[in-house]
């Protein structure tokens, strides 16, 4: 398994568990179907989850393409460029897409 399937599986499945752990409380409480609360919340996260993965998978292959470009001194220079780049490539991503238009 390479470096980009495991952090899309990573991301999958934290977004579905934390999609299914939002709607946890109302699915104790019984005032719907826990099916309908747990099984369309995880569904939905999980695609989110993917969504930031594949930014995140981006922002690491273009850490990998600048290290071609401008060589890292040392092994942690090299993982704080890659984390850093995964990192804010996700967070550019998650910010646009939480602006609202007025």
């Amino acid at each position: 398994m390479d470096w980009v399937e495991k952090e899309l599986r990573v991301a999958g499945a934290t977004g579905a568990v934390t999609g299914a752990g939002v709607m946890l409380p109302w699915a104790l409480e019984g005032s719907m179907s826990w099916l309908a609360l747990l099984v369309f919340p995880a569904f939905c996260g999980a695609v989110a989850g993917l969504l930031v993965g594949v930014v995140a998978v981006g922002g690491g292959r273009y850490a990998l393409w600048s290290n071609r470009v401008w060589p890292a001194r040392s092994h942690r220079t090299w993982r704080h460029r890659f984390a850093a780049l995964s990192a804010d490539s996700t967070r550019g991503v998650t910010s646009s897409s939480t602006l609202r238009i007025s």
